[in-house]
């Protein structure tokens, strides 16, 4: 749902570091709004009961185990699955130290105590050793990452022989209307300005056949891909707050343009979200609802 800056990935490699410092900005300023909206409301719900089930299965936790949550943003799924594994121990991670302050606070409002949040950067899992995790799971982060192979290279390091990798992502853009509707938002308001970055869209790996010769490419094996549900429903004015709203996902985008001299885009932009919803047939009322398309991927060390 957050945007990077656009470079084009046939005129050089990717300056890993540079995309990465953007995304840890985006998140700094951005992670309490998906706090308040997305989690407090509910909205990540079909994503982690997904990942619970399949971590639950896999790994038969009666006994224990270790999950290490990457890209945890303020807490899910690392704090539903500690809630609902309560002998598990959880290390969340995220790259934004804002996002880590998130989890905790949501961790001790659940009265949660396995969850123990700390930052890391999932492309360079710094201070964690091989071979110490029963699971790793990494929901809606991956498109983000500029080196995801590293990132699931570093996943195989610190995975037990055994051990299971999970991760979700949205599906591709004609399944997701989510996307859909930010997409047009953007493209009206900012023109090539607003235009998705390459590739580091939410639906970059819409298509599942990249990702998966990609986990085979990091040493996994096993590697499969499910598609499932993730509907979202927002009142409008919380859907303005979380993606243009002062922390909100594209507020970033609206500073660039008020720079620029659209001085009135604050007030401009909630009107183009409204006339976008209403034409795509996604608002009832004060009500914007979305079907998505979502895809997990999972293999085993």
């Amino acid at each position: 749902m957050h945007r990077l800056q656009h470079q084009h990935p046939d005129e050089h490699p990717p300056d890993v570091a540079w995309l990465t410092a953007q995304s840890k900005a985006h998140w700094d300023r951005s992670s309490t709004s998906y706090a308040e909206i997305l989690i407090r409301r509910g909205l990540t719900e079909p994503n982690f009961r997904q990942v619970i089930d399949v971590v639950v299965k896999h790994c038969k936790p009666d006994g224990g185990i270790r999950v290490l949550d990457l890209a945890s943003n303020a807490g899910s799924p690392a704090v539903p699955l500690g809630k609902a594994i309560p002998n598990a121990t959880v290390v969340a991670t995220d790259l934004s130290p804002a996002s880590v302050s998130l989890i905790s606070e949501y961790a001790a409002s659940e009265g949660v105590t396995n969850v123990a949040a700390q930052p890391a950067d999932a492309q360079h899992l710094q201070g964690l050793d091989d071979n110490t995790f029963d699971a790793v799971t990494c929901s809606y982060g991956l498109m983000f990452m500029p080196d995801h192979q590293k990132a699931l290279q570093e996943a195989h390091r610190v995975l037990k022989l055994g051990g299971l990798y999970v991760a979700t992502v949205w599906g591709p853009l004609e399944q997701y209307q989510f996307g859909q509707m930010f997409s047009e938002v953007a493209r009206r308001i900012a023109g090539d300005q607003g235009a998705p970055p390459s590739p580091y869209t939410p639906w970059r790996f819409g298509n599942p056949l990249q990702l998966l010769q990609d986990l085979k490419g990091a040493h996994f094996s096993n590697a499969h891909c499910t598609a499932y549900s993730h509907p979202m429903t927002f009142p409008f004015a919380d859907l303005v707050a979380f993606q243009l709203g002062p922390n909100g996902q594209s507020r970033s985008l609206l500073d660039k343009l008020k720079a620029n001299g659209m001085e009135n885009i604050y007030e401009e932009a909630p009107q183009v979200m409204r006339a976008v919803l209403t034409e795509q047939g996604l608002l009832h009322g004060e009500t914007a609802h979305f079907e998505n398309t979502a895809l997990m991927f999972t293999a085993v060390k």
